[in-house]
């Protein structure tokens, strides 16, 4: 509980300019409180039995009979201690850190604190300090127990500590067989105090020092190995993936232009030819009748003719779908659709 005194200038304050003057009577209301009402205009303190929001109304009457009342709502806060979250400088910890220690709680003040500590340590100040060089990474419990006049609360979190030594779990690859010609993406799952430092590399060829790999695949078709090497100052960590390099099996796609400068008149068929590897075997054929929008038309065999409505300069794109992946050819040039 706690013991809330109500003043009567409280209430009267907006309604000063407004209140009778003397002899007038009062008549407060409390609601949930204890007294629940009085007529005096000095009123008792009010005790609540349990927090929240309160409304108090307050009449005031004349001796001609005239009354003015004011009702206000009032916030009553629950005095018990209680513990709502754990604050941790620095927010992800690495083994080494001096991790500082702070929480936000509730409930009347004073407060007295105990922290218990990884490694039987212990604090009884607001802020405790944890020490990580000699412990292991992991998960780690700080308890902290709040107390006051009004009781106490425990509370346990968990602070996960990190190894600040980088760990390569795993190379995630956009494709295991990609295309000569095409672009791989590969992107790393790492941990590690920053800042961390790579190395991607192609059968120990250097390509690239960012932390995520975008490669226009080139060099020779066939197996080759694809790695990553990450460092910072506390150690290195490394990782490799086998990708096989194919030959593109689309040879060309091109329209069949009928001068040197592919002009179409437009709503005329435009003929297309398009010229795949003998080993390639298509489950579907996607279109892209402008080049650089969504593919508008699917087949699961290939379309040779496209009509243009609207005069432009296009140069449409095909992609096949196979066993191995997805394989994307520009038109060989562009033509010309006029009115």
């Amino acid at each position: 509980m706690r013991r809330l005194p109500l003043a009567l200038a409280l209430l009267l304050a907006t309604e000063a300019a407004a209140s009778p003057a003397p002899p007038h009577t009062c008549r407060w209301a409390f609601p949930g409180g204890a007294p629940a009402a009085s007529s005096s205009c000095a009123p008792p303190a009010v005790r609540y039995a349990a927090p929240g929001d309160k409304r108090v109304t307050l009449t005031v009457c004349a001796a001609d009979g005239r009354c003015t009342t004011v009702s206000k709502q009032i916030t009553i806060l629950d005095p018990r201690p209680s513990v709502t979250r754990l604050n941790t400088d620095p927010p992800e910890p690495y083994v080494g850190d001096v991790v500082r220690l702070t929480a936000a709680t509730t409930g009347k003040p004073p407060f007295s604190w105990l922290w218990t500590l990884p490694g039987s340590a212990t604090a009884r100040s607001p802020q405790a300090v944890l020490r990580t060089a000699r412990l292991a990474p992991g998960v780690l419990p700080i308890k902290l127990r709040l107390s006051n006049t009004y009781g106490a609360s425990t509370r346990t979190f968990y602070v996960r500590l990190q190894s600040p030594k980088p760990v390569l779990s795993s190379l995630g690859l956009s494709s295991t067989t990609p295309v000569l010609g095409s672009l791989l993406r590969a992107a790393p799952t790492v941990s590690g105090r920053p800042p961390l430092t790579y190395q991607w590399t192609l059968d120990g060829r250097a390509l690239s020092a960012e932390p995520a790999l975008a490669w226009q695949v080139s060099g020779s078709p066939g197996p080759h190995s694809l790695a990553l090497r990450v460092t910072n100052t506390s150690g290195s960590a490394s990782l490799a993936r086998t990708i096989t390099v194919l030959q593109p099996l689309i040879r060309y796609f091109r329209p069949v232009c009928p001068n040197l400068l592919c002009l179409f008149p437009i709503h005329t068929a435009v003929a297309f030819d398009l010229v795949l590897d003998p080993s390639a075997q298509p489950m579907r054929y996607e279109y892209d009748w402008v080049g650089n929008g969504p593919f508008t038309e699917s087949s699961s065999a290939p379309v040779s003719l496209h009509i243009y409505t609207e005069p432009g300069n296009y140069r449409p794109r095909v992609r096949i779908t196979t066993a191995h992946g997805a394989e994307t050819r520009l038109a060989s040039q562009f033509l010309l659709v006029t009115r």
